[in-house]
């Protein structure tokens, strides 16, 4: 009952001894406090994890490690050198530390995490892989407009994405009206002052010289 019970030590050192080596930790709190039953320790100003038995479990090298179990996630979001990442319950590193920011999972109209990578924004699924390259300075929520799709913005321009990832439209058009609002089921589009339609296929339909559109 006393390995449950064992304090933050702030500025003291505590020994963990394993079967190889001795390795001290500057801070050891409390076990089970993070979605897991590990205890997370500080070595020179950084996060790690031990067991119950005192072997170590994630190396002391993040910056910030989150409980386990939030961000929509079974996994704990860690921080290394300004970057965001993930690692898994066995301790193992499932999504690199490489992001400048990893939002939620399932909060976009799908079970992917919006990420940023240098100012761009694209999506990662619940096993870390890359489902849409960060290439886009906006991405709206899938299943918005109309349509099950998500819009897209890159360079000021307009598209789409589907589900899959795919661009199956792409960002062209300086806007993008809803799907199904103008007495069809296609969208409004406008490109270079010119004004047009896509169907639900993302095809484009033709264009006008019509001024009077906003």
């Amino acid at each position: 009952m006393k390995k449950h019970l064992i304090l933050v030590l702030a500025l003291l050192l505590t020994h963990i001894h394993t079967q190889a080596q001795s390795t001290t930790f500057y801070e050891v709190e409390t076990f089970g406090l993070y979605g897991s039953p590990w205890a997370r320790v500080k070595k020179n100003g950084k996060y790690g994890f031990i067991n119950e038995r005192g072997k170590i479990t994630v190396e002391p090298i993040y910056d910030q490690i989150d409980p386990f179990g939030i961000n929509g996630t079974t996994w704990a979001m860690v921080m290394k050198n300004k970057k965001y990442g993930f690692i898994d319950r066995s301790g193992r590193e499932v999504v690199e530390p490489i992001y400048d920011k990893i939002h939620p999972f399932g909060i976009n109209g799908t079970t992917w995490a919006k990420v940023v990578k240098n100012e761009k924004i694209g999506f990662i699924n619940q096993k870390g892989e890359i489902k849409v390259e960060p290439i886009y300075d906006e991405i709206d929520p899938f299943g918005i407009n109309g349509t099950t799709w998500a819009m897209v913005m890159k360079n000021k321009k307009y598209g789409f994405i589907d589900r899959s990832g795919r661009e199956v439209v792409e960002p062209i058009y300086d806007k993008i009206h809803p799907f199904g609002i103008n007495g069809t089921t296609w969208a409004k589009v406008v490109k270079n002052g010119k004004h047009g339609f896509i169907d639900d296929s993302g095809n484009p339909i033709e264009f006008s010289s019509n001024k009077d559109e906003n």
